[in-house]
């Protein structure tokens, strides 16, 4: 096995790995619409945004389980703007369940781990190649 066999696998592996980590990620949202977004939908039933938007998202399958989860995912990790809007209920966002809130701390940090390795992957890869 040749030094260009080897860079070719390194390569792949290093620029591969946040594709890969998207599609972990995009799992892991649908297992989060299947089994927990009824539970998120109860712990914010005083939020105008997810009492009056939530039923028609529902009803649009798994695209629209999907969106109400990126939204209440955007809704807890910068819930400023949607307060000061009033489409968000300040006691719903702290009282947010803890176990709830952890799911979504995961899904953080797969979102922060994809972006630093494939920014990582694409600085290297660029010197690499000028090298």
């Amino acid at each position: 096995m040749g030094y260009d066999s080897v860079r070719f696998w390194l390569t792949l592996v290093f620029s591969g790995g946040p594709i890969l980590m998207c599609f972990v990620s995009t799992a892991y949202s649908f297992y989060l619409s299947r089994r927990y977004l009824d539970q998120m939908l109860e712990a914010l039933s005083n939020s105008r945004q997810f009492s009056v938007g939530a039923p028609v998202l529902l009803g649009q399958g798994w695209f629209g389980r999907m969106v109400l989860i990126t939204k209440i995912w955007g809704a807890l990790g910068w819930s400023g703007p949607g307060i000061r809007a009033g489409v968000l209920d300040p006691l719903d966002i702290k009282q947010f369940p803890r176990h709830l809130r952890r799911l979504f701390f995961i899904k953080s940090l797969m979102t922060y781990l994809i972006i630093v390795w494939f920014a990582s992957a694409y600085f290297v890869l660029d010197m690499g190649r000028k090298l």
